[in-house]
């Protein structure tokens, strides 16, 4: 390997170690000073640095995430879980709805009537009597367009062979 190769090679970014494990203490609940002991002693005079650092934020937004997916949604489940087994019916629907909208498909679009426009979910019974109202709707509002002609009254008949 050439030695500009080896100047342009690209290492992936990750957050200083240090800034990642304070976060994650954070998102744990403690106290910055608590954190800060728990990292060791030379990390209790930055504790200002690492809280103003630019990456803080996304830092503890990353811990919380993660502390969120591996400690408190498998809980949550499990309370959604156990509501499914309640005795009152207004709370299995609840607790089905919850389920179905966050990690399936939302209840209301899983279970859709057809619109006034849709006519793919319908029986050839009811599409049918669809035809039998639109047309009778189509028959009152048509209007008669044929001429007539109203012979005056003191025309005679005339006969082409007299």
């Amino acid at each position: 390997m050439s030695k500009k190769s080896e100047r342009t090679k690209v290492v992936p970014y990750t957050r200083p170690r240090g800034l990642q494990q304070f976060a994650r203490y954070l998102s744990e609940g403690r106290e910055p000073i608590a954190a800060a002991e728990a990292m060791g002693k030379d990390f209790q005079s930055s504790i200002d640095a690492m809280l103003s650092h630019p990456e803080m934020p996304a830092a503890l937004a990353e811990a919380l995430a993660s502390r969120l997916l591996s400690h408190s949604a498998p809980k949550a489940l499990k309370v959604v879980q156990d509501l499914l087994e309640s005795p009152s019916d207004s709370v299995k629907l609840g607790a089905a709805k919850l389920i179905l909208d966050k990690a399936l498909i939302p209840a209301d679009k899983l279970i859709k009537p057809p619109e006034d426009g849709d006519l793919t979910g319908l029986s050839q019974d009811e599409l049918h009597s669809k035809i039998q109202v639109l047309e009778g709707e189509l028959s009152e509002r048509a209007a008669d367009v044929s001429a007539h002609y109203d012979a005056p009254t003191d025309a005679k008949l005339l006969s082409v062979l007299d």
